[in-house]
């Protein structure tokens, strides 16, 4: 593969990272909103206007974490077997990213570092299933992109 052609895999990459987190986030804070008005911590759940744009704000703020979050995974795992990466420490990556680039989007970090750490579990989870599953149909291994 050339320069180009990896540079490009790469970007390819971390803007499908970015729109899956901008899709959970969007959907996490709708859900969040939900539970915290069920259990009194707001008042009330806002209009369907008001839903959408709360969604579409953190489906944003998600997009921009994943983009970060893409560029940790390049960083700290560079070269790992998705099988290999333990689960908790992935997590703590996640909500660590997620504190961090959330208020520069306009989220809380604490809201931001929740949705963060389940995002990266959920995302772990669902690479690894399907890792194990292509190298069960005769896959070869592979290596998170050096």
């Amino acid at each position: 593969m050339s320069s180009v052609n990896e540079i490009l895999a790469k970007v390819r990459g971390a803007l499908g990272n970015a729109v899956v987190w901008g899709g959970a986030w969007a959907v996490g804070s709708i859900v969040l909103l939900t539970l915290f008005t069920l259990l009194g911590i707001v008042p009330t759940i806002p209009p369907l206007a008001g839903l959408l744009m709360i969604g579409s704000r953190f489906g944003l703020t998600g997009f921009a974490v994943g983009a970060g979050f893409s560029a940790f995974l390049a960083y700290a795992y560079q070269g790992e077997r998705i099988a290999s990466i333990r689960s908790v420490p992935f997590m703590l990556g996640g909500a660590v990213v997620s504190a961090i680039v959330a208020p520069i989007a306009g989220a809380s970090s604490l809201i931001g570092s929740v949705l963060g750490a389940v995002t990266a579990g959920v995302t772990l989870s669902v690479a690894k299933r399907a890792e194990s599953h292509a190298l069960s149909e005769g896959a070869t291994d592979r290596l998170l992109e050096e």
